[in-house]
């Protein structure tokens, strides 16, 4: 429970047009004067979203994740993202992120949809929220500058797992009894239905001329106090995989979870964008404790990009 929702806490405040930021302010043009262009690629330890940053967190992963991404960002402020996931098997999800944003002196808004399509639900490293809504006001006045992101979102995924128990056979021909092993396959298809909240306190330090008169560097650190509420169904169906015992029909059970809306954890974000040109570094960090319930310890994400803009 824990990783799902760390997973969409994080939604629009670790914004994924940090290149777009930047490269505003460098130029001076907020709202922006033209439209851009970014061909960039991400490498992170977790799965991954678009218009939601936040559901990234939702589990660490044993393989790298790659992610190449094309964003079109128009002057008006609409934006479309298509980004591809892959590791060391291959190409596993598409997404892609329609979005608005909304950025001045004073306030910076956004709302956007992303909708992933994935080739195997039982694939751990899938984005298991196939459609995914969010939204995020950050207000810019103060130099601690308060905001509130909401996300709602939902899909499925499937989870399989096998077990071997000893099975007595009994033999008639000689008499006698025999064990043999029985490998039970249990399968769990899952719906799953999220809406979260997370409200942050941020402060954007920029430098220019950091190392020639070209390049600037924006560092973001924030506070999150995160909450939400969660509702999954689940059906399960046990079958057994081994052809010397008797086959029986499937056993299936179907079960509901549901929990209130309530305050789930507290995390910190670390965003730095490095900017030369038309080329950009960034780096996301984030730290995430559990406060549901006591004896869990932090979970640390983080994800590397790079890219250019036109």
């Amino acid at each position: 429970m824990h990783k799902i929702i760390t997973f969409l806490l994080l939604n629009c405040f670790i914004c994924s047009s940090y290149a777009q930021n930047i490269f505003d302010v460098e130029l001076d043009t907020v709202p922006p004067k033209k439209s851009k262009l970014t061909l960039g690629t991400q490498f992170t330890n977790s799965t991954f979203a678009i218009s939601n940053p936040g559901i990234n967190s939702i589990s660490t992963v044993k393989k790298l994740i790659t992610a190449p991404y094309i964003t079109y960002d128009h002057k008006s402020g609409l934006s479309i993202t298509a980004r591809a996931s892959a590791n060391n098997d291959g190409f596993f999800q598409l997404a892609i992120a329609p979005a608005y944003s909304l950025i001045n002196n004073d306030v910076e808004f956004n709302i956007g949809y992303e909708k992933t399509f994935v080739n195997n639900y039982s694939n751990p490293y899938i984005n298991i929220f196939q459609n995914d809504f969010s939204t995020y006001f950050t207000y810019l006045k103060k130099w601690v500058q308060p905001g509130i992101s909401i996300n709602v979102a939902n899909g499925k995924y499937t989870e399989s797992y096998t077990t071997t128990i000893k099975k007595r056979i009994p033999l008639f021909m000689p008499l006698r009894d025999t064990l043999i092993n029985v490998t039970i396959k249990d399968t769990a298809k899952n719906k799953i239905n999220n809406v979260n909240a997370s409200f942050y306190l941020q402060h954007a330090f920029y430098w220019d001329g950091v190392i020639n008169k070209k390049d600037c560097v924006d560092f973001t650190p924030s506070l999150l106090l995160n909450a939400g509420n969660q509702k999954i169904k689940t059906s399960t169906t046990s079958t057994n995989a081994n052809p010397r015992v008797r086959n029986r029909k499937p056993l299936a059970s179907t079960a509901t979870y549901k929990e209130k809306f309530a305050l789930q954890s507290i995390g910190v974000a670390l965003n730095t964008t490095y900017a030369i040109k038309n080329f950009f570094i960034n780096t996301q960090i984030y730290i995430d404790q559990y406060i549901a319930t006591s004896g869990n310890k932090p979970a640390a994400f983080f994800t590397l990009g790079v890219g250019v803009v036109w």
